[in-house]
């Protein structure tokens, strides 16, 4: 299963990194490693995230994180629609084109 980021997922990404980073250097490490390997297992699990009110759009909560991953799932894609705290509203984000 092929994963690609929106460029907006990828920003929101960084940003969340850049914030932990800034009050722990080593809080922002084990976020971003939790989170990669999360995405890892996306591609060979790409059911596992909860379906959200928007249609074709999952959500998987990064435990013991409070972020998560907003993904659509096309024929062999995941596209990462946004990385963010779970308690943001995903009204806002983007739509995969």
């Amino acid at each position: 299963m092929n994963i690609l980021f929106t460029p907006e997922a990828a920003n929101e990404l960084e940003q969340v990194l850049e914030r932990i980073y800034m009050a722990s250097p080593s809080g922002a490490e084990h976020v971003g490693q939790r989170i990669r390997k999360m995405v890892e297992y996306l591609a060979t699990h790409p059911h596992v995230g909860t379906r959200t009110n928007r249609a074709g759009m999952r959500r998987l909560i990064i435990n013991p994180y409070p972020y998560a991953i907003y993904y659509n799932l096309a024929d062999d894609t995941i596209t990462i629609l946004g990385v963010r705290h779970a308690a943001q509203n995903p009204a806002n984000m983007p739509d995969a084109d």
